[in-house]
């Protein structure tokens, strides 16, 4: 969000989470693998979904978000350990 607001170039599949500006879905992703989206918000700490107020949630939504979540964290530790940005020349 802050690199779209400065106007900055960067490769969104190198950041975990998304853009609050863009027309994607909001993603937040906390240190613990918690998350908020548009649809409700993942507590880590007690494994629980709860949904916004007033929307409807699709049937494995907080499953479907919480391997993205996991996800993210993977590649992350990846780009890591591989040194990735190095070899990207950034």
């Amino acid at each position: 969000t802050l690199l779209n607001l400065f106007g900055l170039d960067y490769d969104s599949r190198l950041l975990a989470g998304r853009d609050i500006l863009s027309d994607d879905p909001g993603l937040v992703v906390f240190s613990n693998k918690s998350f908020l989206t548009d649809l409700g918000r993942y507590n880590a700490r007690t494994d629980t979904f709860t949904p916004a107020q007033g929307v409807s949630v699709p049937e494995h939504y907080a499953a479907d978000m919480f391997q993205e979540v996991k996800n993210l964290f993977t590649y992350s530790v990846r780009i890591l350990e591989t040194d990735y940005y190095r070899r990207l020349g950034l």
